[in-house]
């Protein structure tokens, strides 16, 4: 599949360990207002973070996020 979707795949070999800051690195998610990196994280760790938020009220965040990104780039 990677040779397929090469976009979707990133070489991790030379990384111990990957965390969500490192995701968003290798994917090269630029975005300055931070909007599309907090609603990821929101996303890949629904309900397990330590702020005691269930993954609905994690994921609800992720989109009001994402709702504030288009809002900055006058989309919706």
């Amino acid at each position: 599949m990677s040779q397929k979707y090469p976009k979707y795949y990133k070489n991790v070999e030379h990384l111990k360990e990957v965390d969500v800051y490192t995701v968003h690195k290798l994917f090269d998610i630029n975005d300055p207002s931070g909007c599309i990196q907090h609603a990821s994280k929101k996303l890949l760790l629904s309900g397990v973070r330590t702020g005691g938020k269930s993954a609905v009220d994690d994921i609800k965040e992720a989109r009001d996020t994402l709702t504030r990104y288009l809002q900055l780039h006058n989309a919706e």
